[in-house]
C-alpha cells in the first residue's frame, strides 16, 4: 500500500485520511533530515486542527512509530474509536514515515529547465537597495547609524512612503537581537517622526535580546506566513547565535536561515575593526547576499552623514552612491533627509571617519558609556579610546558608578 496524497511544502510532509464524522487525520512531519543514524523528523498525529501526539524521532524505528501510535491512539474515544482502530492508526503512521524521505527527495529532484528570454528583469521593494526574493547586507564598523537607516528602510517600506528611497509597499517586520525593547521603540518614535509619520505607528517587531535567530525561527515563519510579511530586517547578523562568524558553516546557515524564513531579507553586519569594506566573518556571507551594502558615517555637529555604496548587486547594474543626512535633538532622531552638497565632505571625498567622529556618533546612539565599552563596540585600542574620552573637549563624563566612568557627548559639541 502506498500513500498517494502526500504533499511536501516548503520541507514539511502531510497527509490528510477522511474518517467518519466528519474527522480527518493528519500526520505532519518536519524538520525532516538524513543523519548518520537514519532519516530524523518532528512528526505529528492529529484529528483536523487537533494535535493527539507527537515527537522526535528516528522514523525508521519501529519502536518509536509504536510508542507514537499508541500515544495518539490513547485519545481516540467515541465513535471515530469504531472506525479507526489502533492497528491501522500504526499501519498509515508506518507507511507514512516510510514514504517520507523519498517525497522530500522527488520534491527537491533536478528538472529540465528552459531560458526564459522573455523574463523581467528584477524587481525592487527599495529601488537599487532590496530586491524582491533575494537577501540584501548592510555593513559598516559598530555606531555608524546602522540601525536608524535599517529602521528607516523598514519603516519606509511597510508604510509606503517614498519620501527618501523608491519603495513598493509590503508588509514588513523588523527582527530587533541587538538592544532592550524599550530602545528600539524608542527609536522607532524618532524614525516615524523623522520620516513624517505618526511618531506611535506601529511596525511588526520582534524583539529577542538574548536569543538566537534559531530560537525564534518558528515563531518568526509562522509570523511570516499569517500576516502576509513580505520582507524581514535583521538587526544584527553578529548576534545570530548560530557560531563564530569567521566559519564557513555559520555563514551559510544563516544566509539558509534568512532565506527560510522569508525570501526577501535585509540584514545589517558589522565590518572587520581594520577594514571596513567588507562584512566581518566568511566570504560566504557575501556569496550569500543579492545586495551588498556597505555604510560609511561622518558627524557634524548635531548632523549625521551616512553614505551608501553598493557594492555587490546580482541581476542589476548598482545604483549611484546616496548621501543622507539624519538630524538629532534631545529627544533623539528628528529628520531624515538627503544631504545637501559639501554638508559632509569627508563622505563626499571618500574619507574615512575619525576617530573622535565615531567616538561620537557611538554615543550619541547608546548615550553613555565606559572606555571598555567604547572600546570594544568601535574596535578602537581602549588605550586610545580612554584618551581621547579623557582629553577632547567634545566628550564630558556623565556619570560615575565606583571606579567606572561613564563618557557622554557634550550638548553643544563640534567635531573638529
Amino acid at each position: 500500500m502506498k500513500l498517494h496524497s502526500l504533499q511536501v511544502d516548503d520541507g514539511r510532509v502531510t497527509y490528510v485520511q477522511e474518517l467518519a464524522e466528519g474527522s480527518r487525520l493528519v500526520l505532519l512531519a518536519k524538520g525532516i533530515r538524513s543523519e548518520r543514524t537514519g532519516v530524523h523528523a518532528t512528526v505529528s498525529v492529529g484529528l483536523g486542527e487537533t494535535i493527539l501526539a507527537w515527537s522526535n524521532f528516528n522514523v525508521e524505528r519501529d519502536e518509536a512509530r509504536a510508542s507514537l501510535s499508541r500515544s495518539a491512539y490513547a485519545h481516540i474515544t467515541g465513535p471515530l474509536a469504531e472506525v479507526l482502530d489502533k492497528e491501522q492508526l500504526k499501519h498509515s503512521l508506518d507507511l507514512f514515515c516510510l514514504q517520507l524521505w523519498p517525497a522530500v527527495v522527488e520534491a527537491y529532484s533536478p528538472t529540465l529547465e528552459e531560458g526564459d528570454p522573455d523574463s523581467p528583469p528584477a524587481t525592487f521593494l527599495v529601488d537599487g537597495l532590496v530586491v524582491e526574493g533575494g537577501g540584501s547586507i548592510i555593513f559598516g564598523p559598530p555606531g555608524r547609524g546602522k540601525s536608524y537607516v535599517g529602521m528607516a528602510l523598514a519603516v519606509s517600506v511597510d508604510a509606503g512612503l517614498s519620501a527618501i528611497w523608491k519603495v513598493r509597499q509590503t508588509p514588513t517586520l523588523f527582527i530587533n537581537l541587538e538592544r532592550s525593547g524599550q530602545s528600539v521603540r524608542r527609536r522607532l518614535a524618532g524614525v516615524n517622526r523623522a520620516l513624517g509619520l505618526e511618531p506611535k505607528r506601529p511596525l511588526a517587531m520582534l524583539n529577542a535580546r538574548g536569543r538566537s535567530l534559531l530560537d525564534v525561527e518558528a515563531a518568526l515563519t509562522r509570523f511570516v506566513r499569517e500576516h502576509s510579511i513580505a520582507l524581514l530586517f535583521l538587526d544584527s547578523i553578529s548576534r545570530a547565535g548560530l557560531g563564530d562568524l569567521l566559519e564557513a558553516r555559520t555563514a551559510v546557515s544563516i544566509v539558509d536561515l534568512l532565506n527560510r524564513i522569508c525570501p526577501s531579507w535585509v540584514a545589517l553586519a558589522h565590518s572587520p575593526r581594520a577594514d571596513a569594506t567588507h562584512v566581518f566573518g566568511s566570504v560566504h556571507f557575501e556569496a550569500g547576499e543579492d545586495v551588498g551594502i556597505k555604510l560609511s558615517s561622518q558627524a557634524v555637529g548635531d548632523n549625521l552623514g551616512v553614505a551608501l555604496v553598493v557594492t555587490k548587486s546580482n541581476d542589476f547594474a548598482a545604483p549611484p552612491p546616496s548621501l543622507l543626512a539624519l538630524e538629532f535633538g534631545e529627544y533623539g532622531l528628528v529628520a531624515i533627509r538627503t544631504a545637501r552638497h559639501a554638508e559632509f565632505p569627508e563622505l563626499e571625498a571618500g574619507k574615512p571617519a575619525s576617530t573622535v567622529e565615531v567616538l561620537r556618533e557611538y554615543l550619541l546612539n547608546v548615550g553613555m558609556a565606559t572606555p571598555k565599552d567604547v572600546a570594544e563596540a568601535t574596535g578602537f585600542n581602549r588605550s586610545n579610546v580612554s584618551h581621547t574620552l579623557a582629553n577632547n573637549p567634545v566628550f564630558v563624563i556623565a556619570r560615575k558608578q565606583g571606579s567606572q566612568v561613564y563618557y557622554g557627548v557634550r550638548a553643544d559639541d563640534h567635531v573638529p
